[in-house]
């Protein structure tokens, strides 16, 4: 596999541009606007065990020494007569019986569900969370807000002060943990983000979760409803198109002509946009992802993809432009743009612009050739699809979270408000540490949402304190019900100082495992550093497998690990690692580089990733005259300030940039490397495509041409197996 890949990297050289998405599924999460409150949603209530210590005695995580038995008592005379009156209908016996049910009759397991749930704060009672439900959220306040939040509020000092605590005091925290305040997705505050939607003519969301039909949400007439099949419905948001299609009746599409090309009124311009996830980069022919159209000869429109591409179709009275819509506009295959992950695609058209390729967020750039013209020649009689075509042709394998056609091709501006927007409920959700830092108002704010039917997105954490001394933070972990998932920690990579409020954490995004389900999980947030408090985690030691008899060959090589593969990038380069724009990537992608050196766990991700980070380090090698002129020399020295016919004009000046990059990066005379005899030819190749075409004064063949192709040809050698197998 390994002796293919460095021969892949140097024959498909752009390819190693490709960016990934960490969770990805990072990207496309975001957005602003005013919270709402989410309480009132049915939830099963979940079993879960005391977080930060248990029912133990002294009472736990307090420091006044009250016993279990002396703390349900004084609930019983301070706050229970509250809930009990006045949130019995939703957290009491009957009615909603929303989780934490601390109305309940039965007051000791009344006052389990407070504490284990972490919704008092007796050493700051403006922070529990009964009080700011009422104080900030005015959930369900059964007369004045301020009034009834301030009764909360006396009732919980009150409640403080019987079992020994007084305000102000740090509770003490069990040996082994530092837990944040416990919460769920049904009290978080949902962000609406605005989105571009003024043009919409037709709209899925895909919230139904069952049966075969997805809803036209736009509210234009007539709703183009998607039938499906061979589909499945995703957890949140979302279909999973395996081996069949969503489709409309010919009737219904009929919308799109009329309003886009051949009505009275026809704007004559348009977007596609869709948030999808691709199954895999194998697809062609091109697969049919989004189409306006009747068989594979004839299209309106079409938004497909052709393995690392996506390729747009526009059918248009232009001459030259035939009934399948073709010359397609398409990405470069070498620039590996589509990537099997969630991503936000917008494709537009408009007599001035003409045809536009956005992936989250960004204009590709692209040189549309075909010339302005109406789109009059349309047919009428198509049918709209997404995963497929009518005649079940070109499947397209992979997921939607969003579709969209506006009647108008969407502005820069408008596609990067769509992708910031984002796609799917997004949840903030509030974890407390006022308490754990000594601080009122301090807490941790992430990002969460269903990611599909088998876990949760988390992401950007942010730290609010009111406290104006730096509170180190480092190894935050997850907790599911109390249980502390060992996949998905991404967060753990955490070591900082918080100085300023509020400060970002981190900008990757992890998904974490669901346990009892949307409707009774109960999250917090486990420390290994913060503020002066430390909890040392050893992670766990798989048990070793019984010995079934089968001998297993282990592979002699092995693979570097993501920091070695940081240093060796490098070392090998002379670019610092902590140089800001590399850094800056490597953080970005250290998730995904390999975490361990047994080379059977290598997968595609991973290359990608590598790709990506050694496109940086030699981005910043070619721009640096002190760097390239140590690496590749000055006797003679390599005309970077050339135009390529120049640069390039004759074998030993390709020969400089060759040599140099299999000497100081593979090396010679090495047991079990390639030699450069075997490399030579390969880069040579590479850069006779890279530089074909280009002769003298050609436009784009410039000096910033030849560097680019030193940087290619710096990128196949870099991150080949030659350089990361050991």
């Amino acid at each position: 596999m390994f002796g293919r890949t460095f021969t892949e990297y140097s024959q498909r050289l752009r390819h190693i541009a490709a960016g990934i998405l960490v969770a990805a599924l990072v990207v496309g999460c975001g957005g602003s606007g005013a919270p709402k409150d989410k309480a009132g949603n049915s939830r099963t209530p979940g079993t879960t065990q005391p977080i930060g210590g248990g029912t133990t005695t002294p009472f736990p995580g307090q420091s006044g020494g009250a016993t279990q038995s002396q703390s349900v008592t004084a609930f019983q005379n301070t706050v229970y007569p509250i809930v009990s009156r006045f949130c019995a209908d939703c957290h009491g016996d009957s009615g909603r019986r929303q989780s934490p049910r601390f109305a309940q009759g039965d007051v000791q397991a009344a006052h389990d569900e407070v504490v284990n749930n972490q919704k008092v704060d007796f050493g700051n009672p403006d922070a529990s969370r009964l009080v700011q439900r009422l104080s900030a959220d005015f959930h369900f306040c059964w007369s004045d807000c301020a009034t009834n939040a301030a009764s909360m509020r006396a009732a919980v000092a009150q409640w403080a002060s019987l079992i020994g605590v007084s305000a102000g005091t740090n509770p003490v925290v069990d040996a082994n943990q530092i837990v944040s305040m416990a919460t769920s997705l049904a009290n978080g505050a949902q962000a609406v983000a605005a989105r571009a939607d003024g043009a919409v003519i037709a709209k899925y969301e895909f919230k139904e979760g069952s049966g075969d039909i997805a809803r036209d949400t736009s509210g234009i007439a007539p709703a183009m409803d998607l039938t499906l099949t061979g589909t499945e419905w995703l957890g949140g948001q979302g279909i999973q198109n395996n081996t069949g299609k969503g489709q409309a009746s010919a009737e219904t599409s009929r919308k799109l002509a009329d309003r886009i090309a051949l009505g009275p009124n026809a704007t004559n311009q348009y977007s596609i946009e869709a948030w999808l996830a691709p199954e895999n980069v194998t697809q062609e022919g091109p697969s049919r992802i989004i189409t306006y159209a009747t068989d594979t000869g004839n299209n309106n429109f079409m938004m497909g993809q052709i393995q690392y591409s996506y390729a747009f179709r526009n059918r248009s009275s232009q001459d030259g432009v035939n009934n399948n819509g073709e010359p397609r506009l398409q990405t470069a295959d070498a620039d590996m743009i589509l990537q099997p992950t969630l991503q936000h695609v917008v494709m537009t058209f408009d007599q001035t612009n003409r045809r536009r390729i956005y992936v989250n967020g960004q204009d590709q750039g692209l040189t549309d050739d075909t010339a302005a013209a109406p789109l009059s020649n349309w047919n009428a009689n198509y049918v709209f699809t997404i995963g497929n075509i009518a005649t079940n042709d070109r499947l397209w394998k992979g997921q939607f979270k969003f579709v969209a056609i506006h009647e108008r091709a969407l502005t820069a501006a408008e596609v990067l408000q769509n992708y910031e927007a984002g796609v799917g409920e997004k949840i903030t959700l509030r974890f407390d540490v006022s308490t754990l830092v000594n601080a009122p108002n301090s807490y941790v704010d992430l990002e969460a949402a269903e990611f599909d039917a088998k876990g949760y997105y988390f992401a950007k954490p942010v730290f609010v304190t009111s406290s104006t001394q730096s509170i180190p933070v480092k190894g935050i972990r997850i907790a599911v019900n109390n249980k502390v998932p060992a996949a998905g920690q991404a967060f753990t990579t955490i070591d900082t100082s918080v100085t300023s409020s509020p400060q970002a954490l981190s900008r990757i995004g992890t998904v974490i495992a669901k346990d009892l389900g949307a409707d009774a999980d109960m999250f917090a947030l486990h420390f290994e550093v913060l503020g002066g408090l430390r909890n040392v985690i050893v992670e766990p030691t798989p048990a070793p497998a019984a010995d079934n008899g089968i001998s297993v060959v282990y592979p002699q090589a092995g693979l570097r690990t993501f920091d070695q593969i940081n240093d060796t990038m490098a070392a090998l380069t002379g670019v610092a690692a902590s140089t800001a724009a590399v850094n800056d990537v490597f953080q970005e992608i250290k998730q995904q580089l390999p975490s361990e050196t047994d080379i059977n766990t290598f997968v595609s991700a991973q290359q990608v990733g590598i790709a990506k980070l050694a496109r940086q380090y030699c981005g910043a090698l070619v721009a640096s005259t002190t760097l390239r002129g140590q690496f590749f020399g000055s006797t003679p020295a390599f005309e970077f300030g050339s135009e390529v016919s120049a640069a390039f004009g004759t074998q030993a000046k390709k020969d400089l940039v060759i040599n140099k990059l299999i000497d100081n990066m593979v090396g010679v005379n090495i047991a079990n490397q390639p030699t450069r005899a075997e490399l030579a030819p390969i880069l040579n190749t590479l850069i006779n495509n890279l530089t074909t075409g280009c002769t003298p004064g050609a436009a784009a063949c410039d000096a910033a041409r030849t560097r680019a192709v030193v940087q290619a040809a710096c990128t196949s050698v870099l991150g080949s197996a030659a350089v990361l197998i050991q």
